[in-house]
């Protein structure tokens, strides 16, 4: 993982200002393509809003939904986060999703170290955040 980029996005920047029908699918296709391209792992924030997003009425598909094929198929490294009791909603949301994600519980961490997390990455370099 070292020799791995971390950029940063969510659901609701890759749908932001998209207005047309495949605008924000387009932009996921260039965003799974970049990161191909430079080897890179991509946290796209919470799993909830990036089942939720995207979806409309006549358009079930969110951009978890969309996002699914290129992350079983190795295409794209993505960390995502959601809270414990998050879990069973998106089981009964889109059960195979989480098959695709390794589960790592992480603890809060102690108010004294809570302020490390919020200022960069573990390398010391921030991650960059992307559409």
């Amino acid at each position: 993982m070292a020799q791995r980029t971390f950029l940063a996005t969510s659901g609701s920047r890759l749908v932001a200002g998209q207005t047309g029908f495949g605008m924000w699918q387009e932009r996921c296709r260039a965003l799974v393509k970049e990161c191909a391209r430079v080897r890179a792992v991509l946290h796209v924030g919470n799993l909830v809003e990036l089942i939720q997003v995207g979806r409309y009425e006549g358009n079930s598909q969110g951009v978890a939904s969309f996002l699914k094929g290129p992350i079983a198929r190795g295409e794209l490294l993505a960390i995502a986060e959601c809270l414990p009791e998050q879990i069973p909603l998106i089981e009964r949301e889109d059960p195979a999703l989480l098959g695709l994600f390794e589960q790592i519980a992480v603890d809060e961490p102690p108010p004294e170290q809570a302020g490390a997390f919020s200022r960069g990455s573990r390398s010391g370099r921030p991650m960059a955040g992307l559409p």
